[in-house]
């Protein structure tokens, strides 16, 4: 009798719950200017596949400590450039673009490095794969290069191990 009592109880509570879930769930309203729902959506594809990367500020405030000075230049560089690849043409041919965009980021590239001291600008260097793009270094021991070994568990010993003993 227990047992019926608390499954029923049980699956009223899933019941209720289940119920008090889909009751918070609020329909989206349909637009109700018909100039909204007819405006185009913008053309972000383009500017995915244009090859644009913003600077990675907290990787470099943390690997090359820059000063808080440097790091407000940073930010300045940052945004100004982001205003600045913003404006370009969203019909823009993509190739046109890409061109365009590469042209921005090296002018940044070379007004961030112009920033760094010397020590910074070499850890700067070290911090660039051979394509370019800048990745964290590697800590050392989070990486093997050898398979993960198991060492085997040791065991119980057997009955007739034991009645030797």
């Amino acid at each position: 009798m227990k047992t019926i009592v608390r499954t029923a109880a049980l699956s009223a509570a899933l019941l209720v719950t289940g119920l008090a879930a889909a009751q918070e769930t609020a329909p989206v309203a349909p637009a109700t200017n018909p100039s909204q729902a007819a405006q185009p959506v913008p053309a972000t594809r383009s500017r995915v596949l244009d090859g644009w990367r913003s600077i990675p500020l907290g990787m470099l405030i943390k690997q090359l400590a820059l000063t808080p000075e440097q790091t407000q230049k940073g930010k300045d560089l940052n945004s100004r450039y982001l205003k600045a690849y913003q404006a370009l043409a969203a019909d823009m041919p993509i190739g046109e673009r890409k061109a365009q965009v590469a042209q921005l980021m090296s002018t940044r590239e070379n007004e961030l490095k112009a920033m760094f001291t010397a020590e910074q600008l070499e850890k700067y260097k070290n911090l660039r794969t051979p394509s370019g793009e800048l990745r964290a270094p590697v800590q050392k021991g989070t990486i093997s290069k050898e398979p993960a070994r198991m060492e085997p568990m040791p065991t119980a010993p057997s009955p007739a191990e034991k009645k030797t003993e």
